[in-house]
């Protein structure tokens, strides 16, 4: 009885492993190359190509503007440098009591954090923003913007900790309620 108990499932084993290999098999169809699939997919085919060869193309000749939320690059700026200094001349007219939103972006708290509120005004727009850097980000190295400057003007603050804590963001947002509606 014992033995054949042993036989049994030894069988069971052995077909279960058949049907497996079975399922794993590639099933190959053949494709007449005139046919309308078979034109699909050459054309899919040549146009995945192209579209590979256009991908590494853009990698070539990328600018080397970082992308430090992403940790990416960009392919090319967004906008350049005399219009983002253009646009910072404009006078704000005072914003207290106007509506705004409030936006954060965190993407690694160890790194960045960065808070703004934005006001629509006379069919322009005004951002009131903070940037928290954290010292202890280990690619703080790696970036190359003028990080002093900015907390110096007053638009970033260091962070001594090993991420920028919520308490301050949310305190941030508690000291410019004073000048908008949420």
């Amino acid at each position: 009885m014992k033995l054949e108990k042993i036989i049994s499932d030894f069988m069971k084993r052995q077909l279960e492993e058949q049907k497996l290999a079975k399922k794993k098999e590639k099933i190959q169809v053949c494709i007449k190359p005139d046919s309308y699939m078979g034109k699909e997919i050459i054309y899919q085919t040549a146009l995945l190509h192209e579209m590979l060869e256009e991908i590494r193309e853009q990698k070539k000749e990328k600018t080397k503007a970082l992308c430090k939320t992403k940790n990416s690059f960009l392919a090319s700026p967004a906008a350049s440098w005399d219009d983002i200094m253009a646009s910072t001349d404009t006078p704000i007219p005072d914003l207290k009591g106007r509506h705004c939103y409030g936006g954060i972006s965190f993407n690694r708290t160890n790194s960045f954090v960065a808070v703004s509120l934005i006001f629509a005004y006379e069919e322009k727009v005004a951002v009131h923003q903070r940037t928290f850097i954290c010292r202890q980000d280990p690619d703080l190295d790696q970036i190359n913007a003028p990080l002093e400057e900015w907390v110096r003007a007053g638009e970033a603050e260091w962070v001594d900790a090993a991420e920028v804590p919520a308490e301050l963001v949310a305190g941030w947002f508690r000291e410019k309620s004073s000048i908008a509606i949420f």
